[in-house]
């Protein structure tokens, strides 16, 4: 009896990795790129809902058909059992606020669970299902996929219009209607305080042997590994003159900001060239702090503004 305890048991922490791994994969399909911060409310909330939505629909048959017949413990299971089913969705929709919000913005997320915890239950299920579908696609066709991330305030269709635009020269993208694997999941967590999950996806930009989908806070690029490389490069360079942010460190997205803003003033004409460039070259020294990623990408956004200024001096 012991020796088949322990293997269930390792069964059990075996599967439960799987799942982990699994939900990571499906996470990075339908909602992007996410912060330890927003994995920990996405993790533990989603955690919530299954154990709750488990216990409404099998638990408490569950649990009571193995319990011995002691009226005591049965009634002390079913209190148990009852208090978790009010409780956790308390918990789960407490958890999706942020560490600004009030204390009645708290209690409203709070009653908000008992609605959230079983669509987040659903959406968990199709997420599985077709994040595993969508995976193998990828293994089968061999296709790659790259994220992009970003910091903008502009809309989800004046991006896409960006997008498009960059494109123009390069085979041009189309706007097409998003795959029914890609949307469902998503349009369900949408309905759970859509401006911390994931935009709805309506629709997708489909190119030459790439696909372009818009998430809340990166661009997945998925396609041909060689395409996908490229189309990330030309997205960066297209987007260094306008105001999306690739920065991730506090005092590196400042210093971006600070370009951004430079460059902007001379196409204004509200500076000189010359007076923009020794401003873009002062900036450089605001960078010893910065990870490397986040030094590459300024670098390259300096020059890229340095080329611009130059060329149309010339």
């Amino acid at each position: 009896m012991f020796l088949l305890n322990l293997v269930l048991f390792f069964l059990g922490r075996f599967a439960f990795r799987i799942v982990f791994v699994l939900f990571g994969w499906a996470v990075g399909i339908f909602m992007g790129r996410t912060t330890a911060r927003e994995n920990v409310r996405i993790y533990g909330f989603t955690g919530i809902s299954v154990l709750w939505s488990y216990v409404v629909l099998f638990g408490v048959r569950g649990i009571l058909r193995i319990l011995p017949e002691d009226d005591f413990l049965r009634m002390l299971v079913k209190c148990l059992l009852t208090a978790g089913i009010l409780i956790f969705p308390v918990i789960g929709g407490v958890f999706l606020c942020g560490r600004k919000e009030r204390l009645p913005d708290y209690a409203l997320s709070g009653l908000k669970g008992f609605f959230y915890c079983p669509i987040m239950s659903a959406a968990f299920v199709l997420m599985m299902i077709f994040g595993i579908i969508i995976t193998v696609k990828r293994i089968f066709y061999r296709e790659a996929v790259l994220f992009l991330e970003f910091r903008t305030s502009m809309t989800e269709a004046e991006l896409k219009t960006k997008i498009r635009t960059a494109f123009m020269d390069f085979g041009g993208v189309s706007e097409k209607k998003t795959p029914f694997a890609y949307s469902l999941p998503v349009k369900i967590l949408s309905l759970i305080r859509e401006e911390d999950f994931c935009l709805k996806r309506e629709t997708f930009l489909n190119g030459n042997y790439f696909r372009i989908f818009v998430n809340k806070d990166d661009l997945m690029i998925e396609g041909c590994k060689n395409k996908c490389q490229t189309v990330k490069i030309k997205l960066t360079e297209e987007f260094l003159a306008e105001e999306i942010y690739f920065a991730k460190g506090k005092e590196s997205l400042e210093t971006e900001k600070r370009v951004f803003r430079s460059y902007k003033m001379w196409q204004k004409g509200l500076s000189g060239p010359e007076e923009c460039l020794n401003s873009l070259d002062d900036m450089k020294t605001c960078m010893e702090s910065a990870l490397f990623e986040d030094w590459e990408i300024l670098m390259l956004r300096i020059y890229m503004c340095r080329e611009r200024i130059r060329e149309e001096g010339e």
